[in-house]
């Protein structure tokens, strides 16, 4: 199970990354506008945690998108969160009808299990995300 997370993880981070891409304003000049970052992954995890270092220090943090104001951020970090969710019920579903079929496998080693464990990750990341000020002190 373990390649199964580490390669969904993967997959994560490129989804958010193009998702934010896709819904951001051109990214701002210096010392202006409001940035969108999100957590590092933790790379061990404890029973009380959860996958995001959210602890980590700002400079840590990825950028995720680039806004001229904090509304804006804000909007395009919950339209991120909506697109992510969409279709969950159905992706779990099917999950659960994959497993059912085939009861020998982890259910998040299916095809359509690693599917809903992708969208559900990025969707947990980005609802961990911060919108920041460009100069806020913790970014540098």
């Amino acid at each position: 199970m373990t390649r199964v997370l580490r390669s969904a993880l993967l997959i994560v981070v490129e989804s958010i990354a193009f998702v934010a891409m896709f819904l951001a304003a051109p990214a701002v000049t210096d010392a202006q506008g409001w940035y969108l970052i999100a957590p590092p992954w933790r790379t061990a995890i404890t029973a009380d945690q959860d996958e995001f270092d959210t602890n980590a220090p700002l400079t840590k943090w990825e950028q995720m998108g680039a806004f001229d104001t904090a509304r804006m951020c804000e909007t395009s970090k919950l339209g991120i969160v909506q697109w992510l969710e969409k279709g969950d019920k159905q992706r779990l579903d099917q999950a659960a009808e994959s497993y059912i079929r085939h009861p020998d496998a982890h259910p998040l080693e299916t095809k359509e299990g690693e599917e809903y464990l992708r969208r559900h990750l990025a969707a947990s990341r980005v609802r961990t995300s911060r919108c920041v000020s460009a100069n806020d002190p913790r970014l540098r």
